[in-house]
């Protein structure tokens, strides 16, 4: 099961309150079980910092209806048929995508997140993966250009480490979400593992400048348990 939250400037765990405006959401299902369901139902609760009264209904896999009753968002499959992915796979597959926009004024640090649960008939529901998003001013991020590069893991607590890189490292810069410099790290020696001690929990950008120039930006939680 998924949940995906998509903004306008396309980057990735951060809402830039300077840039982003509606908030796309795509949940996907799939009827993993052993049998045809006849009918798929979505609940789908709405956090404060939500407004309901901006939501559009956008496309869906099948015929449904929704009803929205205090910050809850429910989608009804009906006679939905959905075969089990071992009959036909290509088919045991759904989804339902609306768009929203957040309650103004969004503060810095406000964390935007939502799951919802998906029932196939009467059984319990299944649980979607959580999207985040954290609201930053832009400090200049944008969209990871290489997909292979990510920092792991994400939430980080006491380090993280960056994978996927085929270039020289050359400094990481630990931004918070005001732009300031919170910490600097030297990339020499391939180094790929850098410790988080001392450095507050709340959401970060880490910038990574490459040997030959090249600069990416990819967000970072860090939460001290």
């Amino acid at each position: 099961m998924c949940r995906t939250i998509v903004t306008t400037s396309g980057v990735e765990g951060l809402y830039l309150m300077d840039e982003d405006g509606r908030l796309d959401h795509a949940i996907r299902f799939q009827n993993t079980g052993t049998d045809t369901a006849f009918f798929v139902v979505i609940m789908d609760t709405l956090q404060a910092t939500l407004d309901p009264a901006t939501l559009e209904l956008g496309a869906a896999s099948h015929g449904m209806s929704m009803v929205v009753r205090d910050n809850v968002l429910k989608f009804m499959f009906p006679n939905i048929l959905l075969p089990d992915s071992n009959t036909n796979e290509p088919r045991s597959h759904g989804f339902v995508t609306y768009s929203i926009e957040p309650r103004q004024p969004v503060l810095p640090g406000t964390v935007i997140e939502n799951i919802a649960n998906i029932f196939f008939d009467y059984n319990d529901p299944v649980i979607t993966e959580p999207s985040v998003l954290t609201a930053e001013f832009s400090t200049g991020v944008s969209a990871n250009t290489d997909p292979k590069v990510l920092l792991l893991p994400n939430p980080a607590r006491d380090a993280f480490e960056i994978r996927g890189l085929r270039r020289e490292l050359l400094r990481v810069d630990l931004l918070a979400i005001d732009g300031r410099v919170v910490r600097s790290f030297s990339g020499s020696d391939g180094e790929r593992r850098f410790a988080l001690g001392g450095i507050a929990s709340g959401a970060y950008i880490a910038a990574l400048t490459l040997r030959n120039g090249t600069a990416i930006r990819l967000p970072l939680i860090i939460e001290h348990h």
